[in-house]
């Protein structure tokens, strides 16, 4: 299967707290994924961020999740590259990775569909999540995640949920099944 990356660079991401809409239409404020279809299947095996606050220590409080209500109308505002063999079998659909929407509904990540918390320090650290091989996180189709079940919740999002907005860049590593 084929693996890509999807990059996100120089974003100041909006604070919101879990089950609150992340409320940014005009500007970046988190970085998602969508999947390409409703029975498509990604499975991540990286999530790194590295801060970049221009003049002092401040916490970023980061949160990965399955979106409870879905961006609408997701515009790109991030790039997704094919990391693998060129000469892998394509899917008829490729997952959107995005950082902005055009209309007004926001996504929203529950503390119910919360999957991680990756606190770092902004101004220059990092944080990098790696799964074992048998440990990855995965979405599957395009609908939103119902809390408490298994199965649909094909939107995942990063977003900060506390501490003071963030300037930061990083990236995403999924293989599409």
């Amino acid at each position: 299967m084929a693996k890509y990356t999807a990059q996100f660079s120089s974003v100041t991401f909006a604070v919101a707290a879990a089950g609150a809409a992340i409320g940014t239409t005009a500007t970046n404020g988190f970085m998602g994924l969508i999947n390409g279809s409703s029975t498509q299947q990604v499975k991540f095996s990286e999530i790194y961020m590295g801060g970049e606050a221009p003049s002092a220590s401040t916490v970023a409080a980061m949160t990965f999740g399955r979106a409870t209500t879905l961006a609408a109308t997701a515009t790109a505002g991030a790039a997704t590259l094919m990391a693998s063999d060129i000469t892998a079998t394509l899917p008829a659909s490729v997952p959107t990775a995005f950082s902005q929407w055009v209309t007004t509904t926001a996504p929203v990540v529950t503390a119910g569909a919360t999957l991680l918390r990756l606190s770092y320090n902004a101004y220059g650290g990092i944080v990098r999540w790696v799964s074992s091989p048998d440990q990855q996180i995965t979405s599957l189709g395009t609908a939103a995640y119902v809390v408490g079940t298994q199965g649909a919740g094909g939107e995942v999002i990063l977003t900060q949920t506390a501490g003071t907005a963030a300037l930061m860049s990083g990236h995403f590593v999924f293989e599409v099944l």
